[in-house]
């Protein structure tokens, strides 16, 4: 389980929006430095999220 899927348990569970959590998954894969390919594609699997209206091109699968 990566640290965004917590994120994505507050979405599931109707506590956070679909925008913040985008925001959220962005602002984390940021700060941590989780910008490589492989990482950022790992970090997607099993969210069934579609934040590409929302996050910059380098953040998403």
């Amino acid at each position: 389980m990566t640290p965004p899927f917590l994120f994505y348990i507050l979405y599931d569970n109707e506590i956070s929006s679909r925008h913040e959590f985008c925001e959220a998954c962005g602002e984390l894969l940021e700060r941590e430095g989780w910008t490589g390919y492989n990482v950022v594609k790992a970090t997607w699997e099993g969210i069934p999220v579609d934040c590409c209206d929302m996050l910059d091109d380098h953040l998403l699968p």
